[in-house]
């Protein structure tokens, strides 16, 4: 990894130069069936029902790059009965007394023999699954493992098994889309140009309708709305849309304050001091996932640019790092993103927003995704959770009738109402309360002795005083009310909640990111950062470690089409966050939906598991 520093705007290059596979080539097979064409030596594989290109790239000690250079036709996806072509390396030399695995593939599985002196560990890390898997898939094995045992391995998470061939014309070329919520055939096809009859044919009729995250396939050429496109305009829509590239260029942009280092008095800005001390962390963060990236084969140019000033701003979009960008993450304040955003949405150039910022900035902006979820989707994982989980409980809904509160209030209603009343959920008909500073209604009233009553407190920063006055009534209540309280992520920083008021409530708030600091990956990042940098990893640190491996991850799986794919981009070894990306309307961008939602249980803040998101706003 080299590192070229240019001070005036800050700049480093890294470049993580290996190929696109996930895992280091495998060796050859016995009895695969080759021919030769053009003085070249193939083997010639047919994909069966469960394939996937990693096993296959496996099977044959390949990479995935490769197998989709020699065999275009994989970049939209394997097809049952599709004839692969793979080239034969001439370092590769087969031994008729020995075998290299995995020796085949059947029935989806990669089918694995042991060796000598070969560990259940050992061969769990190889195929970067998990020994739990393994020993659920092989029974027996955990009595130990002996030399010619066969083990079924299970296809990479990462990769899509092989799906059954459309009846169509195999001439044509489409690309895959995900329909995001309230979506329409109409919107679909009008947003791409292409024809709602195009769209039906191409995904027969869809028998199970169009659903909110379902995939479905666009034409891109399309006869029936543009029967003049030329081969070349086509050439350029697969090249730029649908082809992984060689190698992508990823810019960070970052306010690192470089031109004030030398300003004693600057420096002492506390707000322009945390600015530094937050994109130091975060740009931290990154390079640790880099290295995780690096391993996994990515191939990745990465610029770091100081954008701490709206001149900042002007000068990075005169450069060719960033005209020549596949991904941007950041700039981190509001105004300087949506500069950035107007310039790579002319450019086609996704930008991630990494921090916190209301969701219009994702309006008109179709290439811009926010990795922190808004107060809506908060409320809506809220009421999701508590129709789903307290349907027979008595739920309760404090109203503080203050107008900053009154959007939350009806969300929860309308959310709550959207999951319960199509279940027929028995909580349907929630009970309202008023409560005010200096009031807080009946409370005792409406509460019910031996059932759990659930209290939703939809309130933040302007409620505080309501807030207090409730604590006190809660805390006065009898031992024979069962009590558990719903409220927003403010509620977390407030110093005057007692720590007896939020375990005995069992306090349940949305959180943006969970760090289970006992967890074997976390303790690892932990120890390779302190050894790394000499500090503590901060909230930010994890941050951009999650952000740049997932992004880095969708580029090294689906190239510039990741947006259509985010969904299938592996999250196991993220530390901090989660991902639900939606779109939130066919001309913005996407928002992340996924909230955790943490209760006050045994001293701690632990997660609750949420309900799947899309049942709480169909």
């Amino acid at each position: 990894m080299g590192i070229i520093l240019d001070r005036q705007p800050l700049l480093f290059l890294i470049f993580l130069l290996a190929s696109i596979a996930l895992l280091p080539a495998q060796g050859l097979t016995q009895n695969k069936i080759t021919v030769e064409r053009n003085d070249t030596l193939f083997y010639v594989h047919e994909v069966e029902t469960g394939h996937t290109l990693y096993s296959i790239s496996k099977l044959y000690g390949a990479n995935v790059e490769d197998i989709q250079d020699q065999n275009p036709q994989t970049l939209t996806g394997l097809k049952v009965g599709q004839t692969l072509y793979i080239e034969v390396s001439e370092d590769r030399v087969e031994n008729p007394d020995e075998w290299t695995n995995p020796i085949r593939i059947e029935n989806g599985m990669m089918i694995h023999r042991v060796k000598r002196r070969e560990t259940l560990y050992g061969i769990s890390k190889q195929y970067k699954t998990d020994i739990n898997r393994l020993l659920e898939l092989n029974p027996g094995i955990d009595k130990g493992l002996n030399p010619g045992d066969e083990l079924n391995i299970p296809p990479n998470d990462l990769d899509e098994p092989a799906a059954p061939i459309p009846q169509r014309d195999t001439s044509d070329v489409w690309m895959r889309h995900r329909v995001a919520g309230g979506e329409t055939l109409y919107s679909i096809a009008k947003h791409y140009g292409v024809s709602q009859k195009a769209l039906s044919d191409l995904n027969q009729n869809f028998p199970q309708g169009l659903r909110a995250d379902s995939i479905i396939l666009i034409p891109l050429r399309n006869e029936e709305s543009e029967p003049d496109i030329r081969q070349e305009e086509l050439e350029v829509i697969l090249k730029d849309s649908v082809f992984v590239k060689e190698r992508y260029n990823v810019v960070l942009m970052l306010p690192f304050q470089l031109a004030l280092l030398d300003t004693a008095e600057s420096i002492d800005d506390p707000r322009l001091k945390r600015l530094q001390e937050i994109a130091m962390s975060f740009y931290h963060g990154t390079l640790m996932a880099l290295d995780s990236l690096k391993a996994y084969g990515a191939n990745l140019h990465v610029s770091v640019l100081d954008v701490s000033s709206n001149e900042d701003v002007q000068h990075a979009l005169t450069l060719p790092e960033v005209k020549n960008a596949h991904l941007v993450i950041g700039p981190l304040q509001r105004k300087a993103l949506e500069e950035v955003a107007a310039f790579t949405g002319k450019r086609g150039i996704h930008l991630v927003c990494p921090v916190p910022q209301s969701n219009r900035v994702l309006l008109s902006s179709p290439n811009l995704s926010k990795v922190y979820p808004s107060e809506d989707s908060e409320i809506r994982t809220i009421a999701a959770h508590v129709a789903k989980t307290h349907g027979s409980d008595n739920v309760i809904l404090i109203d503080t009738k203050n107008l900053s509160d009154a959007r939350s209030v009806q969300l929860f209603k309308k959310y709550y109402h959207a999951v319960a009343i199509p279940q027929d959920t028995l909580g349907a008909a929630i009970k309202e309360l008023e409560c005010s500073s200096r009031f807080v209604g009946k409370l005792e009233d409406q509460l019910i002795a031996g059932k759990m009553n659930v209290l939703v407190v939809p309130a933040g920063d302007n409620s505080k005083s309501m807030i207090a006055n409730l604590q006190s009534r809660i805390q006065l209540l009898d031992d024979a009310f069962d009590v558990k309280l719903y409220a927003l992520s403010e509620w977390i920083s407030y110093d005057f909640l007692d720590y007896s008021f939020k375990y005995r409530t069992h306090l349940t708030v949305p959180g943006n990111d969970f760090i289970d600091y006992n967890a074997s990956e976390v303790k690892s990042f932990v120890s390779g950062f302190r050894e790394r940098f000499n500090t503590e990893p901060s909230e930010y640190a994890y941050l951009g470690h999650d952000v740049m491996l997932f992004y880095g991850k969708g580029l090294l799986l689906y190239g510039i089409n990741f947006p259509n794919r985010f969904g299938g981009i592996d999250q196991s070894d993220l530390l901090s966050l989660r991902f639900d990306f939606n779109k939130t309307g066919i001309d913005s961008g996407f928002e992340n939906r996924y909230v955790y939602l943490l209760e006050h249980r045994n001293f701690a803040l632990q997660p609750l598991k949420a309900p799947p998101l899309e049942r709480a706003h169909r």
